[in-house]
């Protein structure tokens, strides 16, 4: 007959015979001991979901910020801010999760002095209520970051398949990053400013006609850059998924004729088979 599985019973202590023995300062040391493991266990659940939506450049709900102005400066500043924020709650976290630390370590070095030979059952208490809220914790935090990452994959706009039809393994950062299409530009809105005294110092060499004409064409450019929206922000793995991409030799990273769909081929096939399309292009027209 199989044993049952002793983590399904909740540990308890003797509290009456441990105060009886020991004291009420026991009791006291116990109970500052377990309010801090508990605690120590959600924060350091906390701290890695905070983490994981910085990685994935996603801002989990209550940090995110109402957009009251609705312009590409407007939506970078809120962007600036709910980054800070999170942050912010990041090194929190760790602050919290050091001074909990702190706390269990010298509240068990008390512990070891009035009652060594509880020790090990008191640490069965802490560590089966800790992992009761972490299991908890972990579920509530795992929903929150599928609906995060759902929200994001909408309002990114749409994806293009990936094809791999090289002998190269894709990584997922990079499949995500060639998934956004080859027309994606990570590139940082120009400064108004400079661009501006850049267009005024070029036009000094031309016509009064043609100045007026260039001003004007300077000007819609502009104004399309500024309407363009907020950038959006690569993840660190997406970033290094491009350098790899752009030093890969081995591979030919295409548009598909038809479809929102990005080819990846070995060029070893991809360059003679373009080679002999070129060539023939050319001997037709020379015939």
């Amino acid at each position: 007959m199989p044993l049952p599985d002793q983590t399904a019973f909740r540990r308890t202590l003797d509290y009456v015979s441990i105060r009886h023995k020991y004291g009420q300062t026991a009791i006291t040391r116990i109970r500052q001991f377990l309010s801090a493991s508990t605690p120590l266990a959600a924060f350091k659940t906390h701290l890695r979901f905070n983490i994981t939506c910085k990685s994935k450049q996603l801002i989990p709900k209550s940090l995110q910020l109402k957009h009251p102005v609705k312009s590409a400066f407007g939506h970078q500043v809120i962007s600036k801010a709910e980054r800070q924020l999170l942050q912010a709650r990041i090194e929190d976290c760790k602050q919290t999760v050091k001074r909990l630390e702190t706390d269990i370590f010298f509240t068990t070095r008390q512990l070891e002095f009035i009652m060594p030979e509880l020790l090990p059952e008191i640490h069965l208490v802490a560590n089966q209520a800790s992992r009761r809220r972490t299991e908890k914790q972990e579920t509530s935090q795992e929903r929150k970051l599928s609906a995060l990452l759902e929200k994001n994959r909408k309002t990114r706009g749409p994806m293009f398949e990936v094809r791999n039809l090289s002998s190269y393994e894709l990584t997922p950062a990079e499949c995500q990053v060639l998934s956004r299409g080859l027309n994606f530009n990570q590139a940082k809105q120009p400064d108004t400013r400079k661009v501006v005294c850049a267009v005024e110092n070029a036009i000094g060499l031309l016509g009064e006609s043609e100045r007026d004409e260039i001003r004007t064409r300077a000007v819609g450019i502009l104004s399309r850059i500024r309407k363009s929206g907020y950038q959006q922000v690569l993840s660190e793995d997406e970033e290094k998924a491009i350098k790899a991409l752009h030093k890969n030799k081995k591979i030919a990273v295409l548009p598909a004729d038809k479809g929102n769909v990005t080819v990846v081929l070995d060029r070893s096939t991809y360059e003679p088979k373009m080679k002999e399309i070129v060539g023939g292009l050319y001997n037709v027209r020379q015939d």
